[in-house]
């Protein structure tokens, strides 16, 4: 392994492009063995999963939202809602300290 970076040392001093992928290679090398960040790929797996689903559910959502905005029992909800935030945002302002 040692061998192999001392080649990757001698390498990104040479021609840019083989610079650059032993630029890479050093990168990738240094950063897979670390136990900090093999903790952390499941973290960022779920959050690129969410976004995947975000973007992949969306119109089926908005269609939803767009039948529900008809309904009175969804104008009733939004209005309460709004309500309870205008609320929680008074409640922040008194309570804040001066």
């Amino acid at each position: 392994m040692e061998s192999l970076f001392i080649a990757l040392t001698e390498a990104v001093s040479g021609a840019p492009l083989l610079a650059l992928s032993a630029a890479l290679a050093w990168g990738v090398l240094s950063v897979v063995p670390s136990p900090c960040h093999l903790a952390s790929i499941p973290l960022i797996v779920g959050h690129c999963a969410v976004i995947v689903l975000a973007g992949t559910f969306t119109e089926v959502i908005q269609r939803y939202l767009d039948w529900n905005e008809r309904s009175r029992g969804a104008v009733l909800l939004k209005k309460i809602c709004g309500v309870l935030v205008i609320a929680g945002g008074i409640r922040l302002i008194y309570t804040a300290p001066l």
